[in-house]
């Protein structure tokens, strides 16, 4: 019975491990997409500057 309990809980924490790792990669590359994102803006703004001049 406790074996049993204890196999649950540790497949449990196997599971909660990767979710969080899973959330902690994508935060990651959403940190990235956003500083792509960001660049993107900036280059898009500085092109539409240098056709005004």
């Amino acid at each position: 019975m406790f074996f049993s309990w204890y196999q649950d809980f540790s497949t449990l924490l196997i599971y909660l491990c990767d979710a969080i790792h899973i959330i902690g990669i994508r935060r990651e590359i959403d940190k990235k997409l956003m500083f792509v994102r960001g660049a993107l803006k900036r280059d898009d703004e500085f092109q539409k500057q240098k056709n005004h001049h």
